[in-house]
């Protein structure tokens, strides 16, 4: 797989779309075989036969120095600065937190929607900042600091989906995840932090580890 060439923009969330019709330009390996060798027998001829597309997403050239937030509320827990994960990178330029999704299946497969996405309050940031789901799953936000969090989350054309308080002695606020789209959950009190829930309409969706690999 090719790597990129230039910086993804910096909107939080690198959204990396991988085409089955790469399979038969050659540019994906399916399985470990060469895509010219099974693009012929795509789709696969039974409900048995499975694959696999693995990559690695990497930013060449320059990198930006980490970004440092100052933090302006409960500074006696949360220090007084946090590293921004805006762009987190490993050594040699991988890419953590890049969301990808192979597209056109979303007529033809439904993945299971049972199942639980968790985004922890910890530390005076969201764990994790990035994550994928599937349309059924149930969206659980948790506050494990000894302070008060809000969980105010947004749909991917920024219309408030609901807006919660969550102090420490709360149970967690739990949403049924009905339509695929990028949610974006922030905390009114901690104004530097921030997490990303991708909603796929099937499971082949996946989020790059801290090498860049998906």
């Amino acid at each position: 797989m090719r790597r990129l060439t230039q910086l993804p923009r910096l909107t939080d969330i690198v959204k990396t779309r991988v085409a089955l019709r790469a399979l038969a330009a050659g540019l994906l390996t399916l399985a470990g075989v060469p895509a010219a060798a099974c693009a012929a027998a795509w789709p696969p001829p039974g409900p048995t036969a499975t694959g696999s597309i693995r990559g690695r997403v990497v930013v060449e050239g320059v990198r930006p120095a980490p970004v440092l937030l100052r933090v302006t509320r409960d500074r006696r827990f949360c220090g007084d600065e946090k590293i921004s994960p805006r762009l987190t990178l490993a050594p040699d330029g991988g890419v953590q937190g890049a969301v990808l999704i192979v597209e056109g299946l979303e007529a033809s497969v439904r993945g299971p929607g049972a199942g639980e996405v968790l985004v922890d309050n910890r530390g005076c940031e969201f764990i994790p900042h990035v994550q994928t789901a599937i349309v059924g799953q149930t969206l659980v936000l948790r506050n494990s600091d000894p302070f008060l969090h809000t969980a105010h989350v947004y749909l991917d054309d920024r219309r408030t989906w609901f807006n919660l308080a969550l102090p420490a002695w709360r149970r967690p606020i739990r949403r049924r995840l009905e339509r695929p789209g990028l949610l974006r959950i922030e905390c009114n009190v901690h104004a530097w932090k921030w997490a990303f829930v991708y909603v796929s309409p099937h499971p082949f969706a996946s989020v790059t580890d801290a090498s860049g690999r998906f």
